[in-house]
């Protein structure tokens, strides 16, 4: 069985996670205007 601590921490992963790809996300998007202007 999970304890709360567990599933606190798999959350924080999982929050951690989403933000690094949102800013994976963005810096493809800035790099494809940036191919694009070239």
């Amino acid at each position: 069985m999970f304890s709360v601590y567990e599933a606190n921490g798999v959350l924080v992963k999982l929050c951690s996670l989403q933000i690094n790809f949102e800013i994976f996300a963005i810096i493809i998007r800035y790099n494809h205007i940036c191919v694009f202007q070239y």
